[in-house]
């Protein structure tokens, strides 16, 4: 991805088969957690971390991130795509129940992925980047 300067809402572009593609990018973390203290902290992660919670309440999560990206109303939102990088730990979460949960938010971008540490699914999908019903293992 190539960054643009001239547009802050822009946090990169994806190069596929010609085109860029506009895409803001967004962390999500379990509630309590927050990056900036991790990284003042020399013990890293410090929060309670209960691996069944999150996945109980994995698209719960991802919903509420997405749902904070849409409010922020960015300029051409609509042809802006999403990226979201699900920073837990979750035993198995269920795209179904992502997609599900995040419906509404998601269509106020053009497409909406969703990063783990070994997958990637798709929420929200579109003919110039396709769509993943299922979770893709990264290699």
């Amino acid at each position: 991805m190539k960054t643009d300067t001239a547009n802050t809402d822009i946090d990169g572009y994806l190069l596929v088969s010609g085109t860029q593609h506009p895409f803001q990018i967004a962390e999500i973390m379990e509630p309590g957690r927050r990056r900036g203290d991790e990284l003042k902290n020399e013990h890293g992660i410090t929060a309670h971390y209960d691996p069944d919670e999150a996945r109980r309440s994995a698209a719960e999560w991802i919903a509420r991130g997405i749902e904070a990206k849409a409010a922020k109303r960015y300029a051409n939102g609509g042809k802006l795509n999403l990226l979201v990088y699900a920073n837990f730990d979750a035993p198995v979460i269920s795209i179904t129940d992502v997609r599900g949960a995040v419906e509404e938010a998601s269509n106020s971008f053009a497409s909406v992925w969703i990063l783990t540490a070994t997958h990637i699914g798709c929420a929200r999908g579109n003919n110039e980047l396709g769509n993943l019903h299922f979770w893709a293992k990264l290699p």
